[in-house]
């Protein structure tokens, strides 16, 4: 019972003032303390009365707060003969506990304020009769707050329950054993505290017992279905996928408030950002998240108005390191561009690293620059390292690069009747170009395929670039023996 302590003092202040205000108007006088009450009506009473008798209507005690009793006094002489009209005032010993009107009269009225016993005092001149009046509160009626309780299962209410007399005033000191009529729909504490366990309906019953007297009062719980108060998402916060399209598999138990999982729960679910995070499917006891994106994203699972979230992390892994081309062959003076890409297990690109360093074997042979600009310098071959620092490590990849003892240019004088010199060596991506020198008209034709073929000429030039190792041999058509050839390293 909560807070019955502050109503019940009101209350009872209430009944005080009111006994108080009953007294005085009745005509009789309160002391400023509360004490007992004043002096007669119409005097000190007569000589000729010897004794005086108190008579209840019916009994001595009181059973409600606020109940009345009619008190009557009578007057007899020496000789026992009723003295009529004579005087008598009457007093109570506590009118806290018991108040008085002014008398009418040999009677008045006694009204119950408080618990407790207060002695009446009849008294005519000098003769005086008393009259204890006890005042207990008798149980009547036990209440039970709320009236009408519905509740999901798992869920709990807090009753409470005031036993009252007659007239609707509390008693205190007292307390409410609490049972069920069916456990098996609810339960009741100690304290009356009720938990829901099945669906159906049961009466829950405060028994008081005061002085004796046991009163009840129920009140019908109803129990619904199973309803959603928390939910847990598996894995729980933390869990972190290291590359894009990495998946994760999300579920979500469902539990009411006893903490029974609720089967089949309706589940929805969500994520605050779709760039790092996506799910599917957004309805049912499990989804799959899918990594879209680095960073950090809060899954949600709601069931009702119960929710449970996970925090999960995407952080790109690097997993591989390639360098490209990952060989090749330079005549000396030529470059070439590398160009490296850093993928996480899934093969995609991991961005916002620092630029990779580059190193040569032999510089001698072949440089490379801070950025991936690889310069022969002169035949023969080394090997260019590539290290990328990562968060998880330093990734490596190495380039196997040549220098050709071949340039990227030759030149055949076409003489009369003849090449000079009749075979060139050249390396992929060279330029040969003939220069006609002498008076006769001739060309140059491949021997086979069309790789070279002039026109006929006395005079000029004709140049033509190779970017297929191999040897091309080549005639004049106008002097079929003249002949030469280019090899291509």
């Amino acid at each position: 019972m909560r807070n019955r302590g502050g109503r019940l003092g009101r209350i009872e202040s209430s009944i005080v003032r009111a006994a108080l205000l009953f007294g005085v108007a009745c005509g009789g006088a309160a002391s400023s303390d509360g004490g007992s009450q004043g002096t007669p009506t119409g005097g000190t009473g007569g000589a000729d009365v010897a004794t005086l008798t108190i008579a209840t209507a019916a009994g001595d005690t009181l059973f409600s707060k606020q109940d009345a009793m009619d008190l009557t006094a009578t007057a007899r002489d020496s000789r026992n003969a009723v003295v009529s009209g004579a005087s008598i005032a009457w007093t109570s010993s506590d009118p806290s506990v018991v108040a008085i009107g002014a008398a009418a009269g040999g009677t008045t009225t006694a009204m119950a304020v408080a618990n407790g016993a207060a002695t009446i005092t009849a008294r005519s001149g000098a003769v005086s009769a008393t009259k204890l009046i006890v005042v207990s509160q008798r149980l009547a009626a036990v209440t039970v707050t709320p009236t009408a309780v519905s509740l999901p299962i798992g869920a709990t209410q807090q009753l409470s329950a005031v036993g009252a007399d007659a007239r609707g005033n509390a008693l205190t000191g007292i307390t409410a054993s609490w049972s069920s009529s069916d456990a098996g729909k609810a339960t009741a504490s100690a304290a009356g505290l009720v938990q829901a366990t099945g669906i159906g309906t049961a009466t829950i019953t405060a028994s008081m017992t005061a002085s004796g007297v046991t009163k009840t009062g129920s009140v019908a719980v109803t129990v619904a279905g199973q309803q959603a108060a928390v939910v847990a998402v598996t894995p729980p916060a933390g869990d972190t996928l290291y590359s894009l399209g990495d998946t994760r598999l999300l579920a979500a138990i469902v539990r009411d408030g006893a903490g029974a999982v609720i089967a089949d729960a309706a589940v929805q679910w969500s994520v605050d950002k779709s760039a790092v995070a996506g799910i599917a499917p957004a309805s049912g006891s499990t989804t799959t998240l899918t990594a879209t994106g680095t960073g950090s994203a809060t899954v949600t699972a709601r069931s009702g108005t119960a929710t449970g979230t996970a925090l999960l992390n995407v952080r790109q892994r690097a997993a591989q390191i390639v360098a490209t081309p990952s060989a090749f062959t330079l005549a000396a003076g030529a470059t070439q561009q590398l160009t490296v890409s850093v993928t996480d297990a899934r093969n995609n690109a991991v961005l916002g690293l620092a630029a990779p360093t580059f190193t040569s074997s032999d510089p001698t042979k072949l440089t490379v620059s801070a950025t991936g600009l690889v310069t022969a310098v002169s035949g023969g071959s080394a090997t260019i390292s590539v290290a990328e620092a990562t968060p998880d490590g330093t990734l490596r990849a190495s380039v196997a690069a040549n220098v050709s003892a071949f340039g990227l240019t030759a030149s055949v004088d076409v003489e009369d009747f003849d090449f000079a010199p009749t075979a060139v060596d050249i390396a992929v991506g060279g330029t040969v170009t003939w220069t006609w020198t002498g008076q006769a008209l001739h060309t140059v034709t491949s021997s086979s395929g069309n790789a070279l073929s002039s026109p006929g000429q006395a005079t000029g030039t004709y140049s033509a670039k190779f970017n297929t190792a191999g040897r091309f041999d080549y005639f004049c058509t106008v002097h079929p023996f003249m002949t030469g050839s280019v090899v291509v390293h």
